[in-house]
């Protein structure tokens, strides 16, 4: 009788932590992008759509300085939610009650999102996404600018001498 209460046990566990957790949504520059009706586009470059109709590798051009990821959560609320962006993060940040996650202004580079959706610190599924991160040409801009203007400004100081 102790097998059979400890094997039901098991068996409801394993129900009640049953997942929803995806990423459903990648915003570029705060707008939404329909993947589907474009393969190359003035944001990115991709080669192929997966299972959710969001782009396969990825390659953000230099107009994406702004990049949100939109997943699906659970419906049970003693659920915690953490991401790390590899290529970013060192360390797992935990997520508030929202369902998307936002980065501003990501260097040139390759990058690898991380969700995990935990129930008492055990991890329910994980989920990720990869994409890469072309030179921003955009901060590459303001960097020339503030070389152009502070070298004026030692030039003129040298010349007003």
């Amino acid at each position: 009788m102790l097998i059979f209460c400890l094997f039901f046990t098991q068996i409801n566990q394993l129900i009640a932590v049953e997942s929803n957790l995806k990423i459903t949504s990648v915003r570029i520059n705060k707008h939404d992008v329909n993947w589907a009706s474009l393969v190359m586009n003035h944001l990115g470059d991709y080669s192929k759509l997966n299972e959710e109709g969001l782009p396969d590798n990825l390659e953000l051009k230099f107009k994406a300085k702004e990049i949100n990821f939109i997943y699906k959560r659970s419906s049970n609320s003693n659920l915690t939610y953490l991401y790390k962006l590899e290529g970013l993060h060192k360390n797992w940040v935990q997520t508030d009650t929202s369902s998307w996650i936002n980065f501003v202004g990501l260097k040139h580079g390759r990058y690898r999102l991380l969700i995990r959706e935990l129930e008492n610190n055990h991890i329910i599924k994980e989920v990720s996404y990869s994409f890469y991160n072309n030179l921003n040409i955009y901060f590459i801009g303001n960097d020339i600018i503030g070389l152009l203007i502070a070298s004026l400004i030692i030039y003129f100081t040298i010349k007003l001498k």
